[in-house]
């Protein structure tokens, strides 16, 4: 019974001894867990770290700093998965970083798409056509992590519409040229009728003054041909319009010409003819040779049928001009009055020129006349 005892006790504190070193060795082994996971935790704060400064760039749209900080994280988790796999929430923090993996992706899809449409506010075509090719390589890679997101709908509406967006552009900026163009073109033609109005301006001052008036009319009809010509924007409102107007100032244009000319034309006519045929006149009553005033008078009728003619000829085809003041011999006439005294002045011409013919007539057979010869005196007895 002894010895039975004896080995029982062996045997109990056998048992005890074996436990005792499991315990032992259950109990040394939470320390060494316990500084892994602080370890492991240091390496989850970094990573969180991270995640929200990538966040931040992407608040900022900067891409590429967020790009370069999520490779980062990408890179730290496959280098420590051994040691972050021990973590009891690693599964959670893979989601989150595929999840934010996606949220860069839909970022670099969004943000693209927000400067290309920048870019069309600000009608640069050449960058936005560029950030559309852009936006179409990232939106293709991105596709698959980003069209189960509940707001991916709007985002591909926004895709969808970049390519009508920058075709409208490129229209505008079309429509823009054209309308510089018109507008160029209308300021060109603006200036060339200001010059024609300017030198009538200056006519109607002085008609007496003025220019080559067939110049001026060549000149007019030189920018109406020029405006008719003008093919490329006959379809436009704007130049249609344009145009129109402008014929219409070249018509008034060629309106005030002749108004002009015919001034001058009745200007002249005092200054010249009248002035001429009141010298011719004048000299002939210092003649006393009929032959010699009679030429000098029948050219003061003719500057008097003329001065008749033409005034007559200008205020039929404007009447309005009857009332134009002219000077005569230093007094105010109205040209209606010049046309009764051209006409006046040649009839009693005419009758002095009847009377100046009759004279040389009668000269004339005096000269013909033979004379007597004279008889001889008789000498004184």
């Amino acid at each position: 019974m002894k010895t039975l005892r004896t080995l029982y006790h062996i045997a109990l504190y056998g048992t005890l001894g074996t436990c005792l070193g499991i315990c032992l060795s259950w109990c040394a082994k939470p320390d060494s867990t316990r500084l892994d996971v602080d370890e492991i935790q240091s390496q989850v704060d970094v990573l969180e770290s991270r995640l929200e400064q990538m966040q931040a760039a992407l608040d900022d749209h900067n891409l590429d700093q967020a790009q370069e900080i999520f490779e980062e994280i990408d890179v730290s988790i496959k280098a420590n998965r051994s040691q972050l796999s021990a973590y009891p929430e690693y599964g959670l923090l893979k989601d989150r970083v595929e999840e934010v993996r996606g949220e860069l992706c839909y970022e670099r899809v969004n943000i693209n798409l927000e400067k290309f449409y920048q870019l069309v506010r600000e009608k640069k075509p050449d960058e936005a056509r560029d950030r559309m090719s852009v936006c179409r390589d990232e939106y293709k890679r991105c596709l698959p992590l980003i069209q189960a997101r509940s707001d991916f709908i709007a985002l591909r509406m926004n895709f969808e519409g970049i390519s009508g967006a920058l075709k409208k552009l490129e229209k505008e900026i079309e429509e823009d040229k054209r309308m510089r163009n018109i507008q160029n073109l209308q300021n060109r033609y603006s200036g060339k009728l200001d010059e024609v109005r300017k030198t009538l301006d200056e006519c109607e001052q002085k008609p007496e003054k003025a220019e080559s008036f067939k110049s001026l009319q060549e000149r007019i009809k030189e920018i109406g041909a020029q405006i008719d010509a003008e093919m490329e924007y006959r379809g436009e409102s704007s130049w249609k319009s344009f145009a129109a107007v402008s014929k219409k100032q070249l018509l008034q244009f060629e309106s005030r010409r002749m108004t002009c000319w015919r001034k001058k034309e009745l200007l002249q006519v005092a200054n010249q003819w009248l002035t001429d045929a009141d010298a011719n006149l004048r000299k002939a009553l210092g003649i006393k040779d009929p032959e010699e005033a009679l030429v000098l008078v029948k050219e003061a009728s003719q500057h008097f049928v003329k001065c008749r003619q033409s005034v007559g000829s200008i205020l039929k085809s404007e009447p309005r001009l009857a009332g134009f003041v002219i000077r005569y011999k230093g007094n105010k006439k109205r040209a209606a009055w010049m046309e009764r005294f051209c006409s006046l002045q040649q009839r009693r011409v005419q009758r002095r020129i009847q009377k100046l013919t009759a004279a040389a007539s009668r000269k004339k057979r005096a000269l013909m006349r033979p004379t007597k010869a004279r008889a001889k005196p008789k000498p004184k007895r």
